[in-house]
């Protein structure tokens, strides 16, 4: 794995960041950058009316925080179940 730090720019929501980067996780940056971009995109067409650019960026970050705090409690709750089944399959094969 290559993980020499590599320079980049990005575009989000209009304002461009410089960044240095680890080379092995650049794919990371750019799916993020369009992913927020997209979402952006499409609350300011639903929510055309609203005209406060920050009421609409900080949507896309609450959309963004929702997620992964869903995507966390989901993944917690699945750990918690493999280990109620490691410990029945445990307790079955001791028998």
């Amino acid at each position: 794995m290559n993980d020499d730090k590599l320079q980049i720019k990005l575009n989000i929501l209009g304002t461009d960041f410089k960044l240095t980067i680890v080379r092995s996780e650049e794919a990371y940056y750019r799916r993020a950058e369009r992913e927020i971009n997209k979402i952006h995109t499409k609350y300011c067409s639903k929510y055309s009316s609203v005209k406060d650019y920050n009421k609409l960026s900080s949507m896309t970050l609450l959309h963004f925080a929702v997620n992964l705090l869903y995507e966390r409690e989901q993944s917690n709750d699945i750990s918690e179940s493999l280990s109620v089944l490691d410990n029945l399959i445990e307790q079955y094969t001791k028998d």
